[in-house]
This record gives structure tokens, C-alpha cells and sequence, in this order.
């Protein structure tokens, strides 16, 4: 889509991880931030197709869309890692991670809307 994607690297329970994120900047208000996000990762034991290949999918789409569009605030695409337990036990889910990061940046978050399991 031709969005520049950054990735948040850390470590959970000694693994890499990575959240991956994309910016559609906004025109008027570019310092406003709107994040859409969902988790890619799976349950052990689950195909993963609903939790949250489902959610992923949407992002994915919703970011397309928004390449034809000129929104007033910007519009972040987080894809985070880590949301299904054990991860959630240990607070090293992705989007506590890059919550804390977007706090300790100043973000002007307005708005978030989280895809989790569309499909059912």
C-alpha cells in the first residue's frame, strides 16, 4: 500500500518480537493520532483463521481503503504480537508495549479501535 512500516522490537519471555506499524498522516490535524489495530497471533491449539487472522485481515483492508482518502488526523495500522496468554500473565503483551511507548513519546492518541475476532 506504500505506507513505510516501523517495527517496535522487544523480548517476551526471551523471544523477538515485533509490533509492526504503518501511518496514513493526517492533512489538518497530523498530530492527532486514530490507531486501528489487531493482534496477529494465535492461541496454541487454534487454526487461528477467526483469533485473529479475521482481525488482521480487516487492518489490512482498512489501511487499503485509507490510501484513497485524506483524513484530518493521522490514522495508525498496529499489527501487535503477544495478546494471547501467556503474555498477558507477564505484561508483555504487544499493545501494552506500545501503549507505554506511545505514552513516553507524548502521542496524542484520540481514538482506538481494536479488531478481534470479525470472523464469528
Amino acid at each position: 500500500m506504500g505506507y513505510p512500516v516501523a517495527a517496535q522490537s522487544y523480548q517476551a519471555a526471551g523471544v523477538p518480537s515485533e509490533n509492526l506499524e504503518a501511518t496514513c498522516r493526517g492533512r489538518s490535524r497530523p498530530s492527532e493520532i486514530v490507531l486501528i489495530g489487531a493482534h496477529y497471533d494465535s492461541v496454541q491449539g487454534s487454526p487461528g483463521a477467526n483469533d485473529n487472522a479475521s482481525g488482521v485481515a480487516a487492518l489490512l483492508e482498512i489501511s487499503r481503503a485509507f490510501t484513497k482518502l485524506a483524513p484530518a488526523r493521522s490514522v495508525r495500522f498496529v499489527a501487535f504480537v503477544n495478546e494471547e496468554p501467556p503474555f498477558f500473565y507477564w505484561g508483555q503483551m504487544g499493545s501494552m508495549v506500545y501503549a507505554k511507548a506511545a505514552r513516553a513519546r507524548g502521542d496524542d492518541m484520540r481514538r482506538m479501535a481494536s479488531l478481534e475476532m470479525l470472523g464469528y
